[in-house]
């Protein structure tokens, strides 16, 4: 996977480096010392007042309360040996962003992976910063990035911590049955509906809404509010449109939809704080009385 996704993060995000002022806003009390994810499979080490700020559609944007600069953890699970060489050895380059290595990547091992690490300098956003990219491969597949980024002038205060950190990852197999399980309660019994097209969420007029049956199947939330109507006990029998599902897919939670004809559609979820997304698309999760 191309190392692009970190400019894309930085710029989606409003995170761009600004000397003296915060870059993530923090939403945990300090006082921790691990960040623990199971369901994306890995630790890490905090250190130098850093917590994680939020998450965002698969990444984990930390920020210090005593430090100036972000670092963002991005686990992959399709990362290769050769994707991760590439992406260390040139850097990455696109419109608002020149950051090149500054050195040749060193070899890291830590527990559960190997990778590499090397220092990045360049322009973000129009700002000139300094950091570094730490990569790993887990011993049974997939890894993880890590990047760390402040204004020039404060890397060397954000240096040895951001190389603690760096060095004190953990990775070990996702926990797919509690991510599973996640989704499901988040899901079951909700109606499933996508944004509506024009209000930035990315929506599709042709995506349809879903309810989200707890005894596996889906209900085309449209025609069954339409029969409920219709039906002085209101039950939406005979609308049943098929069974849905969560599976792990390449450590992804999955949800797929299998209709009457055979046919399946699956969407990978992910999450933004309290919202949802299919495929990168927002989806609203609504209370729903049609699975009755």
């Amino acid at each position: 996977m191309r190392l692009v996704i970190i400019y894309a993060a930085l710029l989606l995000f409003g995170l761009g480096v600004t000397p003296g002022l915060p870059v993530v806003a923090l939403a945990q009390e300090p006082g921790g010392d691990r960040l623990v994810e199971n369901e994306a499979g890995f630790a890490i080490g905090l250190a130098g007042g850093f917590q994680l700020g939020r998450r965002e559609d698969g990444y984990y944007l930390l920020g210090s309360r005593s430090l100036p600069g972000l670092i963002l953890v991005k686990p992959l699970a399709g990362l290769t040996a050769a994707e991760l060489a590439q992406g260390m050895q040139s850097g990455f380059h696109d419109s608002g962003a020149q950051l090149t290595p500054d050195g040749v990547p060193s070899e890291l091992t830590v527990e559960g992976a190997s990778g590499k690490i090397v220092e990045v300098s360049g322009v973000l956003n129009r700002s000139k910063v300094r950091g570094l990219l730490a990569g790993y491969l887990r011993t049974s597949g997939g890894g993880l990035l890590l990047f760390a980024v402040t204004a020039p002038e404060q890397w060397l205060d954000l240096k040895p911590v951001a190389e603690q950190i760096a060095r004190g990852v953990t990775l070990f197999e996702p926990d797919v049955e509690e991510l599973i399980r996640f989704w499901k309660e988040r899901l079951s019994g909700f109606r499933l509906a996508p944004g509506p097209a024009g209000d930035g969420t990315g929506g599709r007029p042709e995506k349809k809404a879903y309810a989200l049956c707890g005894n596996g199947s889906f209900l085309d939330a449209e025609s069954a509010a339409r029969a409920e109507n219709r039906k002085p006990n209101g039950a939406p029998s005979g609308n049943e449109a098929g069974r849905w599902a969560i599976t792990a897919r390449n450590g992804q939670a999955t949800i797929v939809f299998t209709f009457p004809d055979g046919q399946e559609e699956s969407y990978q979820l992910s999450r933004q704080e309290h919202e949802t997304y299919l495929d990168g698309q927002r989806y609203f999760v609504l209370p729903d009385d049609l699975c009755r």
